[in-house]
Order: structure tokens, then sequence, then C-alpha cells
């Protein structure tokens, strides 16, 4: 699950394309309820809505100074956005309230780390912050114990002894000078090799060829015999005159084709099964929207605002007061259209574990393509999330039954 997490925030921050004018610090991080308390991020442990968040970052005498405190949305995420660029390179976030229905006990506090710098914008993403509760949960399989207690005991070594100290060893004399080298005796000088007796006997001549014969003259032709001059061009004999055009009669027209016969009504398909939440389903907008699908709406509310599922950056380009029933109506307009689908996204990957996107990463694809300014990047991440919402991507179906 972290590096999941790694992952989605890497694409959330290198995909987007700032917009120059804007000059803001975000910083963006999630909080997770640590059921199994061994300080990892589990399957079993779930995004922590309503938890006060503190950013902290040190202040000219060294001590961390409380800059803005934060609360999370129903993900779990928090972001906090600051004007003009700062250096947060050694700024923290820490838990400063409880959450939904978590525990006590808050985690580390966590550092900052710069994941993006472009133009005036820059971004800061935080490792998960965590928040344990006061016993582990009976579903984890080895429960940890509680902090401070020591999972074996110490073990006491004897200190190792010091290697004792050698004597120093004597210095070796120094090497005495040898004495010169007796000169060896020149080479004797090396025979001459013999010269060759000159080549005195010549090669005879080569034999002249034949003359040619020489050819006989050419006959000569016969002259041409002379044709008598043109007089005149040879005359024409006239057309006969054109005979008059037969009436044009129109074609009869085609006998009328019969309308083909009307299927007879197929057989009802199986129903499907009544367990969806495990297992691979992508529904449309559509489905979502009528009536007896009611009872899938399990976790969210139609009336939900979406400022709580996606937090300030959408509420500030859709409204504060605009609701999930609302945001499913949109269409016409790119913004609109990417609403639609990604709250359709939202919720189709709270209703299947299969579903290609988490809800972390649904969030945050959006508001990366809000925040871009580029009608493209929103057209590109409208198209994406339509992709996964009609099943294309991942090769699944809409797993929906009829509520009764």
């Amino acid at each position: 699950m972290l590096m999941d997490w790694l992952v989605i925030t890497l694409v959330l921050v290198a995909a987007a394309t700032i917009d120059v004018a804007c000059g803001d610090t975000i910083v963006s991080g999630t909080v997770y309820c640590d059921q199994c308390r061994d300080g990892e991020i589990s399957r079993l442990d779930y995004p922590l809505g309503g938890v006060r968040v503190s950013i902290a970052c040190p202040g000219r005498n060294g001590q961390f100074v409380v800059m803005r405190e934060e609360t999370t949305n129903w993900l779990g995420t928090y972001t906090s956005s600051f004007a003009g660029i700062l250096d947060m390179d050694n700024c923290r976030a820490q838990i400063t309230s409880n959450g939904q229905g978590c525990g006590a006990a808050a985690g580390p506090a966590q550092d900052f780390r710069l994941m993006i710098k472009m133009f005036d914008a820059q971004m800061y993403t935080v490792e998960p912050l965590i928040a344990q509760p006061a016993k582990p949960s009976p579903l984890c399989s080895q429960p940890s114990p509680p902090p401070g207690t020591p999972s074996t005991p110490p073990l006491d070594f004897p200190p190792f002894p010091s290697p004792p100290y050698a004597p120093q060893q004597p210095q070796p004399p120094p090497l005495t000078q040898l004495p010169p080298l007796p000169q060896l005796p020149p080479l004797p000088p090396q025979p001459s090799s013999p010269q060759l007796p000159p080549f005195s006997p010549q090669l005879p001549p080569m034999p002249q060829l034949p003359a040619f014969r020489r050819l006989p003259p050419l006959r000569r032709l016969p002259p041409f015999l002379s044709q008598p001059p043109m007089t005149s061009e040879p005359q024409l004999s006239p057309h006969p005159p054109l005979l008059s055009q037969p009436p044009f009669f129109p074609p009869r027209p085609l006998p009328p084709i019969f309308p083909l016969p009307v299927l007879p009504p197929l057989p009802p398909l199986p129903p499907m099964p009544q367990n969806p939440f495990f297992e691979a389903s992508a529904c449309s907008y559509q489905m979502w929207m009528m009536p007896r699908h009611r009872c899938y709406w399990k976790v969210l509310n139609p009336d939900m605002k979406i400022s709580r599922i996606f937090g300030r950056v959408a509420s500030n380009r859709y409204g504060p007061n605009i609701t999930l029933r609302q945001s499913m109506h949109g269409s016409g307009d790119p913004y609109l259209t990417l609403l639609r689908e990604g709250t359709t996204a939202v919720l189709n990957s709270y209703t299947s574990k299969q579903f290609v996107y988490q809800p972390e990463e649904v969030v945050q694809r959006l508001n990366l393509a809000l925040m871009s300014g580029s009608k493209r990047q929103v057209y590109l991440t409208a198209y994406q999330f339509i992709q996964a919402n009609s099943g294309e991507i991942g090769n699944t179906s809409c797993k929906f039954t009829s509520c009764g």
C-alpha cells in the first residue's frame, strides 16, 4: 500500500502543467488508521477523516512553529496552499487531534518531500501519517506489543578485549650499493651476403601477328523510284444525315422492400451475484442514477457536498454547495464532464476493490487536472475516467442488480 501511495503521488505531481500565474506552494498528504499498531500501512488500515493535522516549520531559534492546521476529508487526505514560493524542506506534519473511530495514539511526525518545482509553483508531499487504536484489531495475524515494550530481552555480551599492542619491529639496515657491472665485448660483424651474377640470357622476341586481309568494296544499291507529286487532297464522302434521337423513357420504379420480421424476445440472462464488493465491477454514471440501484450508495450520500470529497480546489471551481447527485448531471463542458466521471469513479472505487483506481488516486487526478489550467489535461483525465467507468480498462462490466 505504501508503494501504491508513492506511485499515485508521483503521477499526481508529474503529470500536471501548472499555471504560471499561480505562484503557490501546495502541501498534500494522507492519514491512515493503523489497526495492527505495527507502524506500517497494510490492507487492514483505512483512510481516516476528520483528523486535525498541524503543519510546523522551524523558526529563527530552531523551535518548530505551527503555520497552519488542516482537517482531512472523508478520504483521509488533506491539502494546504501557501502563497508564493516557500522553502519548506525542513517542515513537518503531525496529527493534533483524533479521527473518526480510530483511537488515541498518534504516530510520529513526517517530513516534507519536494516532488515538483515548475515555473513559479511547487508541491510538497508528506509520508502517510498514522493514528493507532488502544488495542490492535483481532484480524491482525500477530498483534504488536505496546510501544516501549521490547520484543526480546537484551543480551549482555562481555566487552570485547582490546588487542595487545605488538612490539615495535626493528628497522632493516639500508641496502649497500652494488659494484658496477663489467662491460660486455662487442658483437662480431655480420658477413656480407654474396652478390648475384647478372642475368645474361635474353628472352626471344614476341612473334608478329599476321596482316589482316582487305575487305572488298560494297556494291552500290539501285536508286529509289520517284513518286508522282500529290496534287490535292482526296475528297471525303459526305456523312449521312443524323437521324432524330429516340424518345427518352424513364426506368420503371423498383418494387417496394418489405420490412424485416421482428425478432422474438430473448430469454432473460441469469442474475449476477449479489456481492460486487469483492469482485471487479465498473458502472457508468447512468447506472448509478437509476432508482433501482439506490441501495449501492452505501459509503457516500447523494446529498453530500463535493467539497468534502474532492477538497478546496474542486469547491473553488464548482462552488461550495453542489452535491454528488448534482455533479452526476454535468455535460456539454469539459470541466462538468470531468466532475461527473470523477464522482462516478469514486463511487466505483468504494463499491469494488478490484476497480482500477483507488479513492485517493481519483481525488488526486481530478485535483491535478483542475490545477493544470489546461483544457487538454481536463479532457485527458475525463477520458481516462470514462474508460475506467465503462470497464474498458480492466476488461470488466457492471455487476449491479435491482435492489428490490
